[in-house]
């Protein structure tokens, strides 16, 4: 949808500023952002061009390493640039409410993977003991990590203050590898959640809340796939058992979006009693209240 209508510059920030509070900050402190702002507004972002404009803003002149701050940084001045676009572009009309909705998820799935992408290649950002850089080093091949992003942002409904529900999951080759992937994994799931949840300068990318995993927020952080399958698979039966007139048993479904950490990351539809409800949608909220869920949605 196309608004063949454009206000003049100061006059677009004017209304940007009467209606959000937010807006009125981010303009008042970063002026430069009206220039970029004007210039992309007419400009819809797929997720490729989004992954490569976050790509081109964290890169450092002269070879620099990157630095756990100008991640940080880098990722909430990204965030605060499309937040305007997107929030410019629906109250211009220029988008409909599913295509704000969608758009800001997609903001939240490219800042998450490339959050993921960078602490994977630089894990001294978040291991700073050499010892601990070299046992990762020797095993992290043998370790498969998936990220899997549930209910609003698995089903591409986020809004402008939405939290996003992750779930962390992994699977190794060996006991040893899962070992040390049930020592190391936890630290690098607690550092994407501070990247982006962390209020840095007044501000954060996303809220990331991690208390969908199996058992609450007393299970562990990042749990084995196998783990999660059987107790999800448990949770299923013992949701059959529930009356059927009872309104909190009905099944309820909404989406999973998998962020892999690379393309060789674990299909979820490969493995034993997930492929006979591989085309079913699951609402991981439901878990937690007892429902019974569908699967994960094998997009790995």
């Amino acid at each position: 949808m196309d608004c063949s209508y454009m206000p003049e510059r100061d006059k677009l920030c004017q209304l940007l500023k009467s209606c959000s509070h937010y807006f009125a900050i981010l303009l008042g402190r970063f002026p430069e952002y009206e220039e970029w702002l004007y210039k992309k507004l007419s400009r819809r972002f797929t997720v490729t061009e989004l992954y490569k404009s976050l790509s081109e803003k964290l890169a450092l002149p002269d070879d620099r390493d990157i630095s756990w701050i100008h991640l940080a940084k880098t990722l909430r001045s990204f965030k605060q640039q499309h937040f305007l676009r997107l929030g410019a572009r629906n109250l211009l009309r220029m988008d409909s409410f599913s295509e704000t909705v969608s758009q800001l998820s997609d903001l939240a799935i490219t800042t998450l993977q490339t959050t993921l992408k960078i602490l994977l290649e630089h894990p001294e950002l978040w291991l700073p003991a050499s010892s601990d850089l070299r046992t990762w080093n020797q095993a992290k091949d043998n370790i498969k990590l998936v990220i899997l992003g549930m209910g609003k942002l698995g089903g591409r409904e986020l809004n402008f203050v939405s939290d996003i529900d992750l779930l962390f999951l992994y699977d190794a080759l060996s006991k040893d590898d899962a070992r040390i992937a049930q020592e190391f994994l936890p630290k690098l799931a607690q550092n994407i959640s501070r990247l982006l949840s962390d209020s840095i300068e007044g501000d954060r990318v996303f809220l990331v809340d991690l208390r969908l995993r199996p058992g609450g927020k007393d299970g562990e952080l990042v749990p084995s796939l196998a783990y999660a399958v059987h107790y999800y698979l448990g949770r299923q039966a013992l949701g059959k058992t529930r009356s059927h007139k009872s309104r909190s048993s009905r099944w309820r479904y909404s989406s999973w979006q998998p962020i892999p950490c690379r393309s060789s990351a674990v299909r979820l539809q490969k493995i034993p009693g997930f492929s006979s409800h591989r085309r079913n949608k699951a609402n991981a909220r439901s878990y937690a209240k007892g429902n019974s869920p569908g699967s994960a949605r094998p997009w790995l």
